[in-house]
């Protein structure tokens, strides 16, 4: 296959790219942080975003690893379960990331880390997964 539609957008070999932001964790766990970064991507001129869909019990045990990153203050060092627990956001939430990327104009997908996610994905009528 070498290309793909994704809302209208045809992404394929040679073609424009399809630079895809990743929100990530970078809402902290805040919805109202995604609105602000769904606004900034809309100023820049983003066509997309992707969330990450996730039940951190799902995909991680309690007993998990320590993991140092760097701040705006220097390097944090905490509890992977821990991080991941405080950034977890709940389906009502993305209801209202979604819908706000979408009205937006921004094309708005996610990788889901269960089934869960997957059916409740489906059921939104996401373009596409990662």
């Amino acid at each position: 296959m070498t290309e793909v539609k994704i809302k209208g957008r045809t992404v394929k070999n040679f073609g424009n790219p399809f630079i895809i932001p990743e929100m990530s964790i970078n809402h902290n766990g805040v919805v109202g942080n995604a609105i602000k970064i769904i606004d900034k991507l809309h100023t820049l001129g983003a066509e997309c975003v992707k969330f990450q869909c996730f039940n951190t019990d799902e995909f991680m045990g309690k007993n998990s690893l320590n993991y140092t990153y760097k701040t705006q203050k220097g390097k944090n060092t905490e509890d992977m379960y821990e991080m991941f627990k405080r950034h977890e956001l709940n389906v009502d939430d993305f209801d209202k990331m979604f819908d706000y990327a979408k009205k937006k104009g921004i094309i708005a997908f996610s990788t889901p880390t269960d089934k869960f996610y997957v059916d409740y994905l489906c059921k939104k009528k996401v373009p596409c997964f990662k």
